[in-house]
């Protein structure tokens, strides 16, 4: 054997493997990287070759996720196996947005991810939604006039707000193609709204009956509260001679009704599907509901002491009111609970549900003559355990006001 053609073929593979080595493997550019997951997948990968000097035909190929790269070196024996790079695939760094939509085959506009109720956002809406203002200056007043007249306020089914949230949407929005349902965004926000309804009912009287203590002084807090609860003094324009047909004509309820409601449903869309014209006149019966339990939820805390107000002496700007809630001990869940005086279904349901019977009672032109007053205040400048008490006798604790 000829030692020299030994060496001879040790440098040839020696030559062979230098080539190999010397090959630089460029990574994937930044944009490539870039690229969404459902993108790269629908991409043809086209093997980019990179060549050596023409030669016989030795093929060693190395390839990657992206790219596949081929050399090609001279040899006329035979080479060692190829080697090849263990493949990995990437990662993208953008993920597809869980809030994305599009329209549907039929060509509804439609959220292709649902969320919880209470995550969703204005931005969460279909387009268009938010042009000219139309959403809040149209669509929530036109459904808190809706809301206004339902009987139970607590407790609206679904179903009910979702026909009457479609039939709004359809006036106020007739070229966007959307369906609401209850998975969707447009009914969330709403129902995030009708929760903001409820309890600015709350915090607005809280803010009236401080200021009337405050103006009050020379007679206790308390002693000016219980004197309204009695016989439910504080829907009447003089407590000390109740008139029965002047029920809700007391200025707190006149106030509250124009403040928390009134101010709500202006600019609100005729919707004659819900009767809207109807509604505008007269149709506030569960919002008069609300005056009256709130009124009577506040005028409570404040005799029960569970409201101080601060700094008597202080100026107006300077009056607060101090709020103590007291907490009880919860066996199911081992914590305290701060709920003993919450405004909730719970506790006031039963009481809301009796003081709108009451209103519907009253008829539709005394109800139209309660609303006409309450709208001149809009003119103005500046403008226990719930379980403790039967629900028969709950209701009927309102019998007389009527």
């Amino acid at each position: 054997m000829d030692i020299t053609q030994g060496i001879s073929e040790e440098d040839d593979l020696l030559s062979l493997q230098e080539e190999i080595d010397d090959i630089v493997y460029e990574p994937a550019s930044d944009d490539e990287e870039a690229m969404q997951v459902d993108e790269i997948e629908d991409v043809v990968k086209k093997p980019i070759a990179v060549k050596t000097q023409q030669a016989n035909t030795v093929k060693v190929s190395h390839t990657t996720a992206t790219t596949s790269v081929g050399t090609v070196s001279h040899c006329d024996n035979k080479v060692p196996p190829s080697k090849k790079a263990k493949t990995t695939h990437m990662k993208s760094e953008h993920p597809a947005s869980t809030t994305s939509a599009g329209p549907k085959g039929d060509g509804n506009w439609v959220e292709l991810v649902s969320k919880a109720h209470s995550t969703y956002l204005n931005t969460d809406l279909p387009p268009g939604c938010h042009e000219d203002g139309k959403w809040a200056r149209q669509f929530l007043p036109t459904v808190f006039l809706w809301l206004s007249a339902q009987d139970e306020l607590w407790t609206i089914t679904d179903a009910k707000l979702l026909h009457a949230c479609q039939e709004i949407f359809k006036v106020v929005f007739p070229n966007i193609q959307y369906k609401v349902v209850t998975s969707g965004s447009v009914f969330s926000v709403v129902t995030q709204h009708v929760s903001e309804w409820h309890s600015n009912f709350g915090l607005t009287v809280l803010t009236m009956v401080i200021d009337f203590l405050n103006s009050n002084r020379d007679t206790s807090p308390q002693t000016l509260t219980r004197l309204f609860l009695d016989e439910f003094a504080f829907l009447y324009p003089d407590p000390e001679n109740i008139n029965k047909a002047e029920t809700f004509h007391s200025a707190f309820v006149q106030e509250l009704l124009a403040t928390a409601h009134l101010a709500q449903i202006i600019g609100h869309a005729d919707v004659p599907a819900l009767d809207t014209n109807t509604l505008a006149d007269s149709g506030i019966t569960g919002a008069l509901g609300l005056c009256a339990v709130s009124l009577k939820h506040t005028f409570t805390l404040v005799t029960d002491n569970t409201i101080v107000v601060d700094n008597p002496e202080a100026p107006v700007a300077g009056q607060k009111a101090c709020l103590k809630t007291p907490k009880s001990f919860n066996k199911v869940t081992r914590k305290e609970m701060a709920t003993e005086h919450a405004f909730s279904i719970a506790k006031w349901g039963l009481k809301t549900a009796s003081f709108i019977q009451g209103a519907n009672k009253k008829g539709v032109e005394s109800i139209w003559l309660t609303m006409s007053m309450a709208y001149k205040y809009l003119k103005k400048p500046g403008f226990n355990n719930h379980n403790s008490l039967d629900s028969v006798d709950e209701m009927d604790n309102c019998a007389d006001i009527w």
